[in-house]
């Protein structure tokens, strides 16, 4: 069976906080019904094979499972391998920008015209914001640490999102790939 899943979970082993070891949680998945799992570093990214029906059916499985083991529920955004090549293709390539300093923050969350050019106009020092079909991208050319637009997004997005670099994205399409 081929792996049909690209699973996030947001705030994991992130400052002490949410700790959830990834070998851990690879020998819990199949008590849900996953196979094939891998996982990526230890920022929650993790390939797999279910035979969940949609993408909340099967984020609502992974929080209650690790809700259970390891006593708090991140939010969980699972992707179909589809999706996330297609989502892969569409990010702008920043010139003299590298994929450690693109970020994706994905989401499921809506916004508005006024609330993406509040944004925009927070960019500095040659960032760029992209609003894509479940993603928002940042080109940050010295690093989201140092960047202007870093405060203002984690207020608008207010926990609805997980980010991630695009040297992390691109290694999780390798795993569903592989």
């Amino acid at each position: 069976m081929a792996r049909n899943w690209a699973v996030f979970l947001r705030g994991v082993n992130v400052g002490g906080h949410g700790k959830v070891p990834m070998a851990e949680l690879r020998k819990h998945l199949p008590q849900i019904g996953a196979s094939e799992v891998a996982t990526y570093i230890q920022s929650g990214n993790i390939v797999l094979h279910h035979a969940a029906q949609t993408r909340a059916e099967l984020a609502e499985l992974i929080q209650q499972l690790v809700s259970d083991h390891f006593g708090f529920a991140p939010k969980v955004l699972a992707l179909r391998p589809t999706t996330l090549k297609a989502l892969l293709a569409k990010i702008p390539q920043s010139e003299g920008v590298e994929g450690k300093n693109i970020y994706i923050y994905l989401t499921d969350a809506i916004f508005s015209p006024d609330e993406i050019n509040a944004l925009t106009a927070q960019c500095t020092q040659g960032e760029t914001l992209t609003l894509l079909d479940g993603a928002l991208v940042v080109a940050a050319p010295h690093g989201i640490g140092k960047s202007k637009l870093a405060a203002p997004l984690e207020r608008l997005l207010d926990g609805r999102a997980t980010a991630r670099n695009l040297n992390s994205l691109q290694k999780v399409q390798a795993l569903l790939e592989g």
